[in-house]
């Protein structure tokens, strides 16, 4: 009887001494791991205008790619948005259906730290009727523009 109290007084012993070794292990673990994290986040690089113009202009064409003319027409300015052209925006790029793929090729925000305007070309694959089998890439030109904390297509 005397040395099975012995052993469960041990084993509650162990369980305890576990737990504080697990609370003192997660302590250390925030103490020295929280400023190695906030440290790495700040040294993560911050995105260029003409990263961000890039991705814009990638995002804006995938949404053709997919039809949905509504979302393409959210990164054309708001002047264009509420304009009578943007009625005829889904005409302008019904040919969007034959696009496959879409890769950025150049994009140019001048020497300016805090560009306003940006070139950008992307390049379309698509393909060309009547030759279905084969993709075509072509060239398009754009330029993008930033209005009130947002980049925009801008088109006249």
């Amino acid at each position: 009887m005397v040395q099975a109290e012995t052993q469960r007084l041990f084993i509650d012993h162990g369980r305890r001494f576990e737990k504080l070794l697990q609370r003192l292990l997660k302590r250390a673990v925030m103490i020295v791991g929280l400023p190695a994290v906030s440290v790495g986040c700040t040294a993560v690089p911050k995105q260029t205008a003409e990263d961000l113009v890039g991705q814009r202009a990638i995002s804006w064409a995938e949404a053709l790619m997919e039809l949905d003319y509504n979302g393409a027409l959210s990164y054309m300015t708001p002047s264009y948005q509420m304009s009578p052209r943007a009625d005829r925006f889904r005409g302008d790029f019904s040919g969007a259906g034959f696009w496959r793929s879409v890769t950025p090729h150049s994009v140019d925000c001048g020497e300016s730290q805090a560009p306003l305007r940006c070139d950008v070309t992307i390049i379309i694959s698509m393909i060309v009727p009547p030759e279905v089998a084969r993709e075509t890439p072509i060239s398009y030109d754009m330029t993008w523009v930033f209005l009130d904390g947002q980049w925009y297509l801008y088109r006249q």
